[in-house]
C-alpha cells in the first residue's frame, strides 16, 4: 500500500476525480445552504416558542389551579360523606331508642291490659257467683211460692167441696 494509488488512474480517471470533486464541492455548498436554512429555521422555532411559551405557561397555570379546585372539591365531599355518615349512625340510635321506647311501652301496655283482663274476670266471676246466688234464691222463692199456691188450691177445693 506504499505506492500512490493516484497514479494509477488514466487522464479519462482524472476527469472523473475532477467531476467527483466538483461534485463534492456541490455537495458541501448545498450542505452550508441546509445549514444555514436549519439554523434559520431553529431560530424560528425558538421565536414561536417565545410566542408560545405564555400561552403555554397560562395553560399549566389553569391545570394547577383546576387540580387544586379539584382536590378541594374531593375534600369537601369527603367531608360531607362523613359528615353524612355521622348523621346517618345518630340517626340509626335514635331510631333504636325509638323502638326500644315503643317496645317498652308495648310491653306495659300488654302488662296493664292483662291487669285489666285478670281485674275483669275475678269481676266477672264474683258477679256470676252473686247471679247465680239471686237465681238460687229465685227458684227457692217460686218453689214456696208454687207449693203455697198447691196449697192454697187444696184448702181452696176442701171449701167448695164443704159448701157444696
Amino acid at each position: 500500500m506504499s505506492e500512490d494509488e493516484t497514479q494509477k488512474f488514466d487522464a479519462s480517471d482524472g476527469d472523473r476525480l475532477d467531476q467527483l470533486i466538483s461534485l463534492v464541492q456541490a455537495m458541501s455548498l448545498d450542505m452550508r445552504d441546509v445549514k444555514t436554512r436549519l439554523a434559520a429555521l431553529e431560530q424560528k422555532v425558538e421565536e414561536r416558542l417565545y410566542d408560545t411559551r405564555p400561552v403555554w405557561e397560562s395553560v399549566q397555570t389553569q391545570i394547577a389551579e383546576l387540580r387544586e379546585a379539584q382536590e378541594r372539591t374531593r375534600e369537601e365531599m369527603l367531608t360531607q360523606i362523613a359528615e353524612l355518615d355521622e348523621a346517618q349512625e345518630r340517626m340509626r340510635e335514635e331510631m333504636q331508642m325509638q323502638i326500644a321506647e315503643l317496645r317498652e311501652a308495648q310491653e306495659r301496655m300488654n302488662e296493664e291490659t292483662q291487669a285489666q283482663i285478670t281485674e275483669l274476670k275475678v269481676e266477672m266471676q264474683t258477679g256470676f257467683r252473686l247471679l247465680n246466688h239471686k237465681f238460687d234464691m229465685l227458684n227457692k222463692h217460686f218453689s214456696d211460692l208454687y207449693a203455697d199456691q198447691r196449697e192454697t188450691d187444696r184448702r181452696v177445693g176442701e171449701l167448695e167441696k164443704r159448701v157444696s
